[in-house]
């Protein structure tokens, strides 16, 4: 299922509509998944 919409959503961001008719660019790239940071180390607290 969330395969579907997935491949459904990267279908109307490459056509940039959502609605019947010719494709249209996009004004902005348009980034679905983000990359997730990696954890940075943290500094240890003075007690």
């Amino acid at each position: 299922m969330v395969a579907e919409l997935e491949a459904l959503l990267q279908r109307l961001v490459d056509q940039g509509r959502s609605t019947p008719g010719r494709p249209q660019a996009n004004a902005v790239p348009i980034v679905l998944r983000k990359p997730i940071p990696a954890p940075t180390a943290k500094a240890k607290r003075k007690s």
